[in-house]
């Protein structure tokens, strides 16, 4: 049973809904809809009754092949390919030469699920991508058609970053902006006829742990030991989605570790923070001295880019002490003369001591992933080239991470302005995918000569270890 959370089953029914992925690639990086599962942990605590449906369980997926359909294969760390069913392209993407599919269950187990079932009180489907949105609006039409009669309230990134757009066509009766847990709680009281003192979940500290325990399975579960970013980058929609930056107890971070590992016998655990590393001797230190004392044996992941300069030596001890398995470290482009530095991540010189001290503390140059971001505006081909010879000079992986504006951003209000960027576009043309072909310093068939760079780099590197 989840230690922070007392849970009280005997009120009226939650049904809560992550949708497909619907995108031209989708790979599970650890991906689980953690703020939805924050909010079903407040519903819990305030007396719901809860059920999760979540389109993205590859454990719910069917075991054989259908046509135009694969099977998701797990890997190491439990990553591994979604299921993928080809469906036609939007209109908007009919010049783009791959092939589109829907990621995760089939649309038959979804349904299977509903009809054994009865009738929730209330709905909450989350959403993703701003660009994944056919997912969130096929999946409402699909309630609907069983549960005509009950509410649909829909929140997350898509719903955060596009209000007017998800009002206009996911088919939910209320769009819920930002972090969601007091929102949801309210909007679902007001529904149900209850009284929750939602309001209570209001601080980060109060918030029980998320509801990972709905799960029959987990191959890796998620972790936030804070929100937000103190940082400001032009192009990220952190501060937006967050509400600020705010951490958490580190007793509280050890305990939700504790649980997830001993509990539910998790032991791949992804960090989920935008900015893991900040304050760190107050911070991750306290908590990875604490794993080590409580002999968790977890296997960690850093998905979301690490600040390289925050990387010293007693860190990369730390972390290679702790069990951190997958590291990815964010490089700020070099940048050109009189241009400015866009983020708060890595120097060159920066780069090289992280490196340094994770290969001290243990780590292979090659266990080390370095992000580096490719088609900001003004953003050269020369220029990338310079940042991948950085970054595989020092003999890591590169991994490179298209841009496109994020409605919201700084970046995107600059896009707009110049007239790169329509306001009311629609978001599948969000797709990174897609973008950078729209840029005129980047064209399409750069970009392609960046990508073939980078897969020699890494190669060229790897022979020589063999």
């Amino acid at each position: 049973m989840n230690p922070k959370n007392k849970i009280k089953e005997s009120g009226p029914e939650i049904l809560l809904v992550n949708p497909w992925i619907y995108d031209f690639a989708a790979y599970d990086f650890w991906a689980k809809p953690i703020g939805l599962l924050y909010i079903a942990a407040v519903l819990h605590c305030c007396g719901y009754t809860v059920r999760l449906l979540d389109c993205l369980d590859t454990h719910e997926a069917p075991a054989t092949n259908q046509q135009g359909s694969t099977v998701s294969e797990k890997r190491t760390f439990g990553c591994g390919k979604f299921p993928k069913e080809i469906v036609p392209k939007p209109s908007v993407y009919r010049n783009v030469p791959r092939r589109y599919g829907r990621y995760g269950i089939t649309e038959e187990t979804f349904e299977r699920s509903l009809a054994s079932t009865t009738a929730p009180t209330t709905i909450l489907v989350t959403s993703g991508m701003t660009y994944w949105y056919p997912g969130v609006c096929r999946a409402i039409e699909l309630l609907r058609a069983r549960f005509p009669k009950t509410p649909v309230l829909m929140g997350g990134i898509y719903a955060t970053l596009c209000p007017k757009h998800a009002r206009s066509f996911s088919g939910a009766d209320l769009v819920i902006t930002g972090p969601g847990e007091v929102a949801a709680v309210e909007a679902v009281d007001d529904i149900c006829g209850c009284r929750s003192n939602a309001e209570t979940y209001g601080r980060l500290q109060a918030l029980p742990l998320p509801a990972f325990d709905l799960y029959d399975r987990l191959d890796y579960a998620c972790l936030l030991t804070s929100r937000g970013c103190p940082f400001q980058c032009p192009y990220c929609a952190s501060g937006l989605l967050s509400g600020g930056y705010r951490r958490r107890l580190v007793e509280d971070v050890l305990m939700e570790l504790e649980w997830l590992r001993r509990g539910l016998g998790v032991k791949n655990i992804a960090f989920y923070d935008d900015a893991l590393l900040v304050d760190a001797d107050d911070h991750i230190k306290p908590i990875l001295e604490g794993v080590l004392q409580r002999n968790l044996d977890c296997w960690f992941h850093t998905p979301n880019g690490l600040h390289a300069r925050m990387v010293d030596r007693e860190l990369a001890d730390l972390m290679f002490r702790s069990g951190f398995k997958t590291l990815r470290l964010s490089f700020d482009p070099v940048d050109a003369p009189g241009q400015e530095r866009i983020d708060n991540k890595a120097t060159a010189r920066d780069l090289f001591r992280a490196v340094e001290n994770l290969r001290q503390a243990g780590y292979r140059r090659e266990e080390i992933g370095v992000y580096l971001l490719v088609g900001l505006p003004s953003q050269h081909y020369e220029q990338v080239i310079e940042n991948v010879d950085v970054a595989a000079n020092l003999g890591v992986q590169i991994k490179l991470a298209c841009y496109s504006p994020i409605p919201g951003t700084d970046l995107w209000r600059s896009a707009v302005q110049d007239g790169l960027q329509d306001p009311q576009t629609d978001p599948l043309l969000h797709n990174n995918t897609i973008f950078p072909t729209s840029s005129p310093q980047l064209p399409a068939e750069k970009l392609e000569a960046i990508k073939k760079y980078v897969v020699s780099r890494n190669a060229a590197l790897l022979s020589t270890r063999r």
